[in-house]
């Protein structure tokens, strides 16, 4: 007699990895942009006074 294997159910998805991933890459993201707001912007603001100074005293 022919036997008639029962069909396997389909592997189930697991999206948890997926939203971790999603989760690190947004405090990533976040932390990036602190530490743009702290450090980069302060020495950009610097770097165009100093630029201002230089040209006004160059400028007498």
């Amino acid at each position: 007699p022919v036997e008639i294997m029962p069909a396997s159910p389909p592997p189930v998805m697991t999206l948890e990895p997926v939203v971790d991933s999603i989760n690190d890459l947004t405090a990533s993201v976040n932390q990036l942009q602190s530490l743009i707001k702290t450090t980069v912007l302060p020495v950009i603001i610097l770097i165009l006074l100093v630029g201002i100074g230089i040209m006004v005293k160059t400028g007498q």
